[in-house]
């Protein structure tokens, strides 16, 4: 885990872009989110628990940066919506109460970032997957990293 006090930089990037490989969790947090302590705990016990966990501030800097040639251009407004809470690391259950929607419509929505991203078949965790390429904007997920 990386307390900063940074938005998001290179270095975030590269964090990031490891994370499906990592061994363990992976974080990156803004120092002023210690203040809030159940986010914190929260952030903690998901990447203790060999997950990931990315400040919402973070997230937003690093989406507008963001190529217009990236793969997620082609999501919906909704899809994108979705996919930032679970950059967040939010549940289903939890990104269906935030955006007032059943459980089968996420899932549905799910689904359907996962194919426009072609992560289809890949064997490795493809939520952690879908939201590393939309923070990265840009690589095609089959692409070996260098």
């Amino acid at each position: 885990m990386v307390l900063s006090q940074h938005l998001g930089n290179e270095y975030a990037r590269r964090l990031l872009a490891t994370a499906p490989d990592a061994p363990g969790g992976t974080g990156y947090l803004l120092k002023e989110r210690v203040g809030r302590v159940a986010d914190f705990l929260t952030a903690v016990d998901t990447i203790g628990g060999g997950g990931v966990s990315i400040d919402p501030k973070v997230i937003a800097h690093l989406i507008s940066d963001q190529p217009s040639s990236a793969p997620t251009k082609d999501l919906g407004e909704r899809e994108r919506d979705v996919l930032a809470l679970m950059a967040e690391g939010h549940t289903n259950e939890q990104i269906a109460a935030a955006l007032h929607f059943g459980a089968a419509t996420i899932e549905r929505h799910i689904s359907n970032i996962f194919a426009k991203l072609g992560l289809q078949a890949h064997p490795g965790n493809k939520r952690v997957l879908a939201v590393l390429e939309y923070l990265r904007g840009g690589r095609d997920p089959g692409t070996p990293r260098p």
